[in-house]
């Protein structure tokens, strides 16, 4: 489940072609269900109206994009064709699936690799386990930035008065009760991130579901992506996903960045734990 993405630009640009931005937003849409949605949330979550949304899930549909089941549409694999290019064939899928894959084979755990757009985190690439722990998860997802351990390591990235002016401007839903959606408190943990170099947060986006991430770093050691663990709460306290998990994800993210020709110094000071806001 995500926050609504952002209704259809209304823009004054003379050469947009308003039917098309419909569609993408429905597909937007679509892409944080992976169960569906019915024609009127689709025209909920994107201000369209009713008989809109439901011209652009059946044209959709008739080109292979979408399928219907009952009252409910939702994307296909179809769509991952047209960015296919960017999720298979650029530098960063290409190192870091076969660490990915293989770091999911170990631990058997649920690994993502994640990039930071607007107020989401959209999934790069995805690998779970033989018994996944949430289904419907694959590249093209999106996920709030608020409620991702992986969206808290790519903020902490951005400048503080960049964090601080998105998180005042994005819709902060709370997916749990255990999502924070103060703006105060989410500056004040994501500082604590920054500090540290790593995230971890407990059934923010999903009940009983964890998540561990550190940052992706490029050439000038900013972080451009982030590598994430998903795992059972009741299987991987904070303590224990510190100790056992932490050190692993980190080698990972290192021999990406190795694969991919920019690797950072390994001889830097160990942070300290990323505190949780009071």
């Amino acid at each position: 489940m995500s926050n609504p993405p952002p209704a259809p630009p209304d823009t004054a640009d003379r050469e947009a072609v308003q039917a098309l931005v419909r569609g993408l937003a429905v597909m937007r849409a679509l892409g944080t269900r992976p169960a569906g949605a019915t024609i009127a949330e689709t025209a909920q979550a994107t201000g369209i109206t009713r008989a809109g949304a439901r011209r652009i899930l059946l044209t959709l549909a008739a080109l292979g994009y979408a399928r219907q089941d009952g009252r409910r549409f939702a994307l296909t694999p179809r769509v991952l064709e047209i960015a296919g290019g960017l999720l298979a064939g650029g530098p960063l899928p290409v190192a870091a699936d076969p660490v990915a894959r293989a770091l999911c084979e170990r631990l058997e755990c649920a690994v993502s690799v994640g990039l930071l757009e607007g107020p989401d985190v959209v999934y790069l690439l995805r690998h779970d386990p033989p018994r996944p722990i949430r289904l419907g998860i694959q590249a093209g997802f999106r996920l709030p930035a608020h409620a991702s351990s992986m969206g808290w390591v790519l903020l902490a990235g951005l400048p503080p008065w960049q964090v601080e002016f998105q998180l005042r401007r994005s819709h902060l839903a709370r997916l749990t009760e255990r999502t924070e959606t103060d703006p105060e408190r989410l500056l004040a943990g994501i500082e604590s991130v920054r500090r540290a170099g790593w995230s971890f947060l407990d059934s923010a986006a999903e009940d009983g579901v964890a998540g561990l991430s550190v940052p992706i770093r490029d050439a000038g050691g900013r972080p451009t992506a982030a590598l994430n663990l998903s795992v059972r709460s009741v299987r991987f306290p904070p303590d224990r996903a510190e100790a056992e998990l932490l050190p692993v994800l980190r080698a990972a993210a290192a021999d990406i960045e190795g694969r991919m020709g920019h690797a950072v110094p390994p001889n830097r000071p160990t942070p300290p734990r990323p505190t949780p806001p009071a």
